[in-house]
């Protein structure tokens, strides 16, 4: 609980939230509680410090509305409906939140920044096979922590703490520029999450269902995934190739790899479970390389927990 309180200067947060087992943990942990529908862009119930939680979708898809309601006020966001709202993936992932070390989060980010300023390529090795390199093109820029504090009017995603981030969006890809990164090499992730912007899909659809079903194998199979100048050509669980499969989710830039990022929650490893599709398992400590953008089609994170960077280059 002290991690949590030093994100708002030693406010006790509201737990602002569409779900019951938001509601019950913060009475366990004597946290105030507002439900997401009592609030209004001028409602006297916006609190001062804020966590929002979302797990509905028809609030998910109203996130930038609901934050214009937090103009004046310290509110950190966890769009759960974004991965799943069901309440085994609520408890699981406050389970996390409550154990969290934000500080050492941002030190992360720190090193990471430090790291990429004196480099153009990263390359990584896991335990269970992982080999890749990352190359870095003169217009990357990254997503990252600043500060340990969450702004005033400025609603901040708790992805922004898990994760030191780079994406190429559609205009990058039409434009013709470098690309801000090219990933080469064999992953071999521990798991493989699935997640969809505001507003895009709705957690009952088809297709998400479909995809789920389809990431949810890889907590229970070896999984090995081939990417080839940033473009993924194979994906196996256990020996049987699954690439089509993943293909026919990707939208519009294919099987391009539109992301990568490094992870900074120090979960211990007897408290991940990948069978649950949470932005909690996204930021474990690591790396990740994600396909699709979540608004055209689906978007996927191959997550690989045990890497460690091996060498740098220029």
């Amino acid at each position: 609980m002290t991690h949590l309180l030093q994100l708002y200067g030693g406010v006790v947060p509201t737990i602002v939230s569409d779900s019951a087992v938001s509601a019950s943990w913060a009475s366990a942990l004597g946290l105030p509680y507002r439900r997401v529908d009592e609030l209004t862009e001028t409602s006297d119930a916006v609190p001062s410090a804020a966590l929002v939680i979302l797990t509905r979708d028809e609030n998910y898809a109203r996130q930038a509305f609901l934050g214009d309601s937090f103009a004046k006020s310290r509110s950190l966001w966890l769009p759960l409906a974004a991965f799943d709202g069901c309440d085994e993936a609520v408890s699981y992932a406050l389970g996390h939140l409550a154990r969290m070390d934000f500080a050492g989060m941002l030190q992360g980010h720190l090193a990471a920044l430090e790291f990429v300023e004196e480099s153009s390529k990263m390359s990584f090795e896991g335990d269970h096979g992982t080999r890749f390199e990352v190359g870095f093109g003169p217009e990357v820029e990254f997503t990252m922590l600043q500060d340990l504090e969450v702004p005033v009017g400025e609603p901040v995603s708790l992805a922004s703490f898990f994760e030191f981030a780079t994406e190429i969006y559609t205009e990058t890809f039409t434009s013709g520029l470098p690309l801000p990164f090219v990933v080469d090499g064999v992953l071999s992730p521990s798991g493989i999450l699935c997640a969809y912007a505001p507003g895009a899909y709705h957690a009952d659809d088809t297709v998400v269902l479909d995809a789920r079903r389809l990431a949810r194998r890889a907590a229970s199979a070896r999984t090995r995934v081939r990417i080839s100048n940033g473009v993924i050509d194979a994906v196996e669980m256990d020996g049987e190739e699954v690439t089509q499969e993943f293909s026919k989710f990707a939208g519009p830039h294919g099987l391009r790899a539109t992301e990568f990022a490094i992870g900074f929650h120090q979960a211990p490893e007897d408290s991940l479970d990948w069978r649950i599709n949470s932005p909690v398992n996204e930021g474990v400590q690591g790396i990740h390389v994600g396909i699709g953008d979540g608004q055209t089609s689906l978007h996927f994170d191959f997550v690989c927990d045990d890497v460690a960077a091996v060498t740098t280059g220029y």
